[in-house]
């Protein structure tokens, strides 16, 4: 867990403009996705007690009546568990979202990398290049790059589990 961490900022300098600005997209989802969940638990609550006292719920129903001006209640529940519905799956696109953003920026600074390590490794000079086992080189670079990524989609998902 650690070891992920403290890779990020030290790949940062090695990243792109695309893929740092992907990063900073990634964490503004993030904090929309926390905000989205902090509305859904703040809109549940207040629900899940009117459900559960029948005055307060019968006095929801008439403001809804009086705001919107409708006769029935059937009409005015119907209207307030559609809002509800509506609201709920937003705040669940928003955290889908949340994690395609993630996956997708891991994923492209993942290729970023590895493009650059193998350019670095093809454009070595003729001598050393022949000095180097090539299947070992690209089975190491293989694997860093799946430590690589690992690392970017745990400490995505942290950074999403964490706010």
């Amino acid at each position: 867990m650690n070891s992920a961490l403290l890779t990020i900022p030290k790949l940062w300098r090695y990243l792109s403009k695309k893929s740092r600005k992907g990063l900073l997209i990634s964490f503004f989802l993030m904090i929309i996705s926390a905000i989205s969940e902090a509305l859904s638990i703040i809109i549940i609550s207040p629900v899940i007690s009117l459900i559960n006292d029948s005055q307060k719920f019968d006095n929801l129903i008439l403001q809804v009546k009086s705001f919107l001006s409708i006769e029935s209640d059937n009409t005015a529940l119907f209207l307030l568990l559609i809002t509800i519905s509506i609201l709920f799956v937003i705040f669940s696109f928003i955290k889908v979202l949340s994690c395609f953003v993630n996956l997708r920026v891991a994923a492209i600074v993942g290729n970023e990398l590895s493009v650059k390590a193998y350019k670095k490794y093809l454009y070595m000079p003729y001598e050393d290049f022949f000095q180097v086992n090539s299947s070992e080189a690209i089975a190491n670079m293989t694997s860093i790059n799946e430590k690589v990524v690992g690392s970017i989609k745990f400490f995505l998902t942290f950074c999403l589990n964490l706010i």
